[in-house]
């Protein structure tokens, strides 16, 4: 083999290197997001409550959840278009709450608005969950 070979080889092995270290040992969670890490190794949950960039051990997933406020609403009739209660939601998420989402939800997250539904009408109190703004008025009535 000759040095030409060694060198190319070199690099190709550190690109490799690189992009497996960025795929397995990297996450990025942005400013409406909370993540949520679980070790496998010692099932310990954490919460990501800051943006940025994070080191974790390959051994460890990475959920992102939603903090925007979303709209939840129940409509009357459906040729009206008149919403009979309307709420503004949001998940409120920290190192205590995480695990109470977690049992509810499992770990493998999906956002849908409508998914919020039986938080924001269940009438209980979840220290994940939050209700910013709530109207019932049978005037309101939606863009659709």
């Amino acid at each position: 083999m000759n040095v030409s070979n060694k060198i190319l080889w070199s690099v190709v092995s550190l690109f490799v290197g690189l992009v497996l270290f960025w795929l397995l040992c990297l996450n990025h969670v942005s400013i409406s997001h909370v993540g949520i890490t679980y070790d496998s190794r010692s099932g310990a949950l954490t919460a990501q409550t800051n943006a940025g960039w994070y080191l974790t051990s390959p051994f460890v997933r990475v959920s992102e959840v939603s903090t925007l406020p979303a709209r939840i609403s129940i409509d009357g009739v459906s040729s009206s278009k008149i919403v009979i209660n309307d709420k503004i939601v949001r998940y409120v998420l920290n190192q205590e709450s995480i695990k109470e989402l977690v049992e509810y939800e499992g770990f493998h997250y999906q956002y849908f608005p409508s998914h919020l539904t039986p938080y924001a009408y269940s009438g209980k109190k979840y220290s994940f969950f939050e209700i910013l703004q709530e109207s019932q008025s049978s005037n309101t009535h939606t863009n659709k």
